[in-house]
């Protein structure tokens, strides 16, 4: 109920209310948490994230929810630079490795790294028989 605040009428007149919301700060990430805050009839729904998508939203299973918990100023939030410090000493790791140094320098969850990796810095890696080689 503490996102729909600014509005007493929307949260006291429905008997229910759904609500969509960002599930990162990101520009670029597109995924999404669904919420019920409010269900008169019945029990509320639990929180889900999703992914959009041109087709439609898909379910995403490894969202970091211990991430999107916390305050937005306390966030870790995964850049380029990052990505090229996971790279400097060697120029093509298997993702797996890639994935670790990504924790061990930023200290993100196992899940926020593959994302990173995978979605969201994925125009700076080059995929090859399992390895990532970073592109600047």
């Amino acid at each position: 109920m503490h996102i729909l605040s600014g509005s007493y009428v929307l949260t006291s007149v429905p008997r229910s209310i759904f609500v969509m919301i960002r599930g990162s700060q990101a520009e670029d990430d597109n995924s999404v948490v669904w919420c019920n805050p409010k269900n008169s009839n019945g029990p509320l729904q639990s929180r889900s994230a999703w992914e959009r998508r041109a087709d439609g939203f898909v379910t995403l299973a490894d969202f970091d929810w211990d991430e999107f918990d916390q305050p937005p100023e306390s966030r870790i939030k995964i850049t380029v630079d990052h990505i090229r410090e996971v790279f400097a000493e060697s120029s093509e790791l298997r993702l797996g490795d890639a994935v670790q140094k990504l924790v061990d320098l930023t200290g993100v969850k196992r899940g926020s790294a593959y994302n990173a990796l995978n979605k969201k810095f994925r125009e700076h890696l080059q995929r090859n028989n399992g390895s990532l080689r970073f592109i600047p």
